[in-house]
């Protein structure tokens, strides 16, 4: 009996056991089961962490150009209203809020189809003109909306039926102004081009400061967010604009190509210049971060669950010292001389290094969004550097690649001399020469004809010594016409020869040997020539990028010189060159010698002038090197329509002297 009773007791105890055991899962079941039912109502979505692009910097390490972060006002499409009034509303609201408080404009479309105002638009000229980016943009839409070649009063009818901008409140009045319609019509627009989706946000205002982001958050105004970008930030506001270039946002144009290499349509790219150029090195790689949401739509959980990566630094061959003072002496000479367009370049000879490119008029970057249609219509082109893409006859700098040539090849030698007749006179030519005073009794050798500039000494050794074909080798060995090796875009004019006219005559041929006839060559190229000649026959490839580096400072790539072709010059010859260039100089010449000497310039200073006749004007040049023996810059401007050669060796002495002698 016993034993009976412990058996039903043992039993009893599992059943028990069973039970608290099943009760348990149950309970575990049903916790798990509001788990899950309340994971299910989370949501997570991403954000795109910009990652911070890289520095540009001068050759020494100083900054030029850094990364700041900033804040987008952005629409979300995943949380705009369903609804077009609500849907422009919200537009509306956030313009209006950028208005108010003066903050921002907001984005407006460089690429806009349209001219005047609604309802009266017509298309923009770039619109129509096949090729340009906006009439690209404008039929890659229309293509899409399967509406080609409609009128533009057509097009903005269907944009006012679809967006429901002709909408009448309850008591029949229009609920938006022709004003907002228009506001309204950039944006959407703009949206449709940006490709706005549940993917790609659309950035209305960028570099907004927090106490708008706070604003913003205020007015609660539905499917608007902000982000964290970064933005360009520029340490010498005015200066180097044509070099540095500028950032802006991926277009329609460039969109597949930006696609293929893994950007998001809203990123931010190199447009123009080094940041264009280094876009590859520049760019960083964007992070991740995570945001988790409850059905409420709270945020409960942020996470970066991929932490960006800085670009590189790139630092430039450039001295911003010597940048600083090239493009201030030619707006002082401007001031001073009552010009406007000029252009100074310098060079180290000994590796092709570019060490200042300044061209005038110039621009800020800082300010180009602003002032661009100010820009863009200017006549004096602000936008354009003439020191890589305007060409010009080389004058009497030519004379220089002349004397080298005739020496070089036996053609003259020290002791030769050409007799001036107030010009040179010969085979029924008569070229004036007017650069020295003994113009009926002087008989010059080749140092004396460099010193003086004189016409007839060069167009005799060219045309009565030498012949067009070796000339035209020597200007391509020295790098005229030719491609310097820059990373920017550069023309590359052509050398005066038969193959270049299609009327080539013995008064071409004559005139080409004193650098006038069709010679045209932009000043970096007379720059690269000179140091060719100056370094003793090395042509190198001139260049901007220095070095690039990691964050943490480490070299990562540093740029060799490159050689581009060699001239043989024998040491008499250079030596014979250098000597008529640095008399020149000297007061006994064209240029003065006490130009350099204010300047705290001691090494000697070998020089050369030019004045090339173009129409009823005169384009000025004036290159020089220094020191004679052993050069470590060479620099030439040129001013379009200036006063002569030798008072725009003033820029040339400016430049010598701040990179000569920096200050500390």
């Amino acid at each position: 009996m016993k034993h009976i009773h412990t058996v039903f007791i043992s039993f009893f105890a599992l059943i028990l056991l069973i039970f608290v055991a099943r009760l348990a899962a149950l309970q575990f079941d049903l916790e798990k089961t509001e788990q899950l039912r309340a994971e299910s109502n989370f949501t997570k979505e991403t954000q795109v962490i910009q990652a911070l692009r890289g520095n540009i910097c001068d050759r020494n390490g100083n900054v030029l150009v850094t990364t700041s972060y900033a804040y987008d006002i952005v629409f979300d499409y995943n949380h705009m209203p369903d609804d077009f009034v609500e849907f422009n509303r919200s537009i509306l609201a956030v313009i209006n809020a950028l208005s108010e408080t003066h903050n921002n404009e907001y984005r407006v479309d460089d690429l806009f189809i349209f001219v005047g105002n609604y309802p009266n638009y017509s298309y923009s000229p770039d619109a129509t003109t096949e090729g340009t980016p906006t009439y690209r943009a404008l039929n890659k839409i229309l293509k899409e909306l399967h509406m080609e070649g409609v009128s533009a009063q057509e097009l903005t009818e269907y944009f006012v039926k679809r967006w429901k901008y002709n909408k009448l409140d309850e008591n029949g009045d229009p609920v938006y102004t022709d004003e907002e319609i228009d506001k309204l019509i950039r944006v959407r627009y703009d949206m449709i081009r940006m490709q706005f989706s549940s993917v790609t946000p659309y950035v209305i205002a960028s570099g907004v400061d927090i106490e708008f982001v706070s604003y913003i958050k205020e007015q609660s105004i539905p499917g608007v967010a902000d982000r964290i970008s970064v933005h360009r930030t520029y340490m010498y506001p005015g200066y180097a604009s044509h070099i540095l270039g500028r950032v802006g946002p991926i277009t329609a144009e460039t969109w597949d190509y930006y696609k293929a290499l893994g950007y998001g349509i809203n990123d931010t790219v190199g447009i123009d210049g080094c940041e264009a150029e280094f876009e590859h090195y520049l760019r960083g790689k964007d992070g991740v971060r995570t945001i988790t949401r409850n059905a409420n739509g709270e945020i409960i959980k942020e996470e970066v669950t991929v932490e960006p990566i800085a670009g590189k630094d790139v630092w430039l061959t450039i001295d911003i010292d010597t940048q600083v003072a090239a493009e201030d002496a030619l707006k002082q000479y401007m001031a001073d001389f009552n010009k406007d367009k000029g252009a100074s370049v310098a060079v180290d000879p000994n590796t092709g290094e570019i060490l200042a490119i300044a061209s005038y008029p110039t621009y800020d970057i800082t300010t180009f969004s602003e002032n661009y249609n100010d820009l863009l219509n200017n006549e004096s082109l602000p936008l354009l550097n003439r020191a890589t893409g305007a060409v010009y006859a080389p004058g009497s700098t030519f004379k220089v690649a002349v004397a080298l040539a005739g020496l070089q090849e036996g053609a003259i030698s020290t002791s030769s001399t050409a007799y001036c007749a107030h010009g040179y006179v010969k085979h029924g030519m008569h070229i004036k020469c007017e650069n020295h005073n003994n113009y009926y009794t002087s008989n010059l050798n080749v140092i004396e004809a460099l010193t003086f500039s004189c016409n007839a000494f060069f167009i005799d050794t060219g045309y009565d010594h030498l012949d067009i074909d070796t000339m035209k080798k020597y200007c391509e060995g020295l790098g005229l016409g030719q491609a310097t090796g820059i990373e920017l875009p550069e023309k590359l004019g052509q050398i005066a020869c038969p193959d270049n006219s299609s009327n080539w005559t013995d008064y071409e041929e004559a005139s080409s040997y004193i650098g006038q006839s069709i010679h045209q060559y932009t000043p970096l190229q007379v720059t690269s020539y000179i140091s060719t000649v100056a370094n003793g026959g090395t042509r190198y490839a001139t260049h901007l990028l220095h070095s690039v580096r990691a964050f943490s400072g480490n070299i990562i790539f540093e740029q060799q010189s490159e050689v581009l072709s060699t001239v043989n010059i024998t040491s008499s010859v250079l030596g014979t060159i250098k000597t008529g260039m640095k008399n020149m100089v000297d007061n006994s010449g064209t240029a003065t010698y006490n130009m350099y000497r204010r300047y705290g310039i001691t090494e000697t200073v070998c020089g050369k002038s030019g004045t090339a006749q173009v129409g009823g004007s005169q384009n000025c040049w004036f290159t020089a090197f220094a020191p004679m023996n052993n050069p470590k810059i060479v620099v030439t401007s040129i001013i379009e329509d200036g006063s002569s050669g030798a008072s725009v060796s003033v820029i040339d002495a400016a430049v010598i002297a701040a990179y000569l002698n920096p200050k500390e």
